[in-house]
């Protein structure tokens, strides 16, 4: 069987090499579903739904596996930031000079620094007017601010914790 096939694995031997194999296989088919929710629409939501859940668990449990033994706090937020910022920056440059193209308004705002950090949509939440080209759509990328600032709190709240009761 060629390495890049689907392979079918029976759940009494599991090896960890077949779960990270097809949790990868589950992940990819679900960035496509969910991209094809995006595109489509409609009734896709639905498997959508299912294919973000999928996408969430499976990036939670190779997280898990990368950050296992050893773990330094420090570094891994350090690679996280290091890893969005690089994309970020690749991403915003090529919207800036399609903004320029397209000849956009509120290119050069407050708003727009916001939005090409992907805390645009803080203005949504917040009711406020958005006025930038930049962060249309992510959404996501605010939440998952959210979601890693509140994980490193309860993180420091039970490390804290545990030293109170040691």
């Amino acid at each position: 069987m060629a390495e890049d096939e689907l392979r079918i694995v029976d759940a009494t031997q599991i090896k960890s090499s077949d779960i990270s194999y097809n949790f990868s296989v589950a992940k990819v088919l679900s960035i496509l579903m969910v991209a094809t929710g995006h595109y489509f629409g409609g009734i896709l939501w639905v498997p959508t739904t299912v294919a973000l859940f999928v996408f969430a668990f499976s990036s939670g449990y190779f997280s898990a596996l990368k950050y296992t033994g050893n773990f330094s706090v420090k570094k891994f937020w350090i690679a996280k930031v290091v890893r969005l910022g690089f994309s970020l920056i690749f991403i915003n440059f090529f919207l800036l000079l399609l903004f320029i193209f397209q000849r956009k308004n509120n290119i050069f705002s407050w708003d727009s620094v916001l939005g090409m950090a992907g805390l645009g949509s803080i203005f949504t939440w917040l009711g406020l007017p958005y006025k930038s080209p930049f962060g249309s759509g992510l959404w996501f990328l605010t939440t998952l601010y959210l979601i890693m600032s509140l994980s490193q709190c309860a993180s420091s709240v039970s490390f804290q914790n545990k030293e109170l009761h040691s």
